[in-house]
This record gives C-alpha cells, sequence and structure tokens, in this order.
C-alpha cells in the first residue's frame, strides 16, 4: 500500500504548526505565572511597607508628634497604599487604615496628599 506524499507533507505541516502552537501557550502560562508572581511579591513588599509606617505614625501619636514630622509619614502611607491597591487588586482608601484621630486632624492634607 503506497502513502501519498502530499498527506504525509500535510501531516508533517500539521505536527509542526500543533508543536508551535504548544508552544506559544506553554510560554503564555509562564508568563502570566510570572506577572502574578510579581504582583504578588510587590503586594506583600507594599503591606509590609504600609504597615511599618503606621506602626512609626503610631508611636508618634504616642508623643507630641507636630506636623512636620506627621505630613511626610502620611504622605508616604499614601504612595505605598497606591502602590499596594495597584499590585494586590484592592481598592483601600487612606481613610479606611489611617486611625480617626490622624484624620481629623489633617483631613486637609490627607485629601491633598491623594
Amino acid at each position: 500500500m503506497g502513502v501519498d506524499l502530499s498527506l504525509k507533507k500535510e501531516l508533517k505541516a500539521y505536527q509542526v504548526k500543533d508543536t508551535i502552537r504548544s508552544i506559544l501557550n506553554h510560554k503564555q502560562e509562564i508568563e502570566e505565572k510570572v506577572q502574578m508572581l510579581i504582583s504578588d511579591s510587590l503586594s506583600a513588599y507594599y503591606f509590609d511597607r504600609l504597615g511599618d509606617r503606621l506602626l512609626e505614625l503610631k508611636n508618634l501619636l504616642s508623643g507630641d508628634a507636630e506636623a512636620e514630622a506627621v505630613e511626610p509619614l502620611i504622605r508616604e502611607i499614601g504612595v505605598l497604599l497606591e502602590g499596594y491597591n495597584q499590585y494586590s487588586g484592592r481598592q483601600i482608601s487612606i481613610e479606611s487604615i489611617l486611625p480617626g484621630e490622624i484624620i481629623s486632624r489633617y483631613s486637609h492634607f490627607i485629601q491633598s496628599a491623594e
């Protein structure tokens, strides 16, 4: 029984296309996993830094904190929160993480920092 040469070529072309498609799908999966890993890592980084800055703010408030010390810290918390929101996919407002005392005392500054 003879084998049709054109069918053999078509089969080979199909096998090559299927292999390429499989490689491209695998590449896409790897890129998505790498992006997810980067987002998770950066989200954790921003979360940790936010925690550190909030503790620093709490310590400042336990003493007699001057506005010159608090305002830059609030600004930094805003920047860190923005980064956290970007990489975590969440939308947390600065008002929801700052103590009420800070919000009432520095509300004008918090609104202009956003």
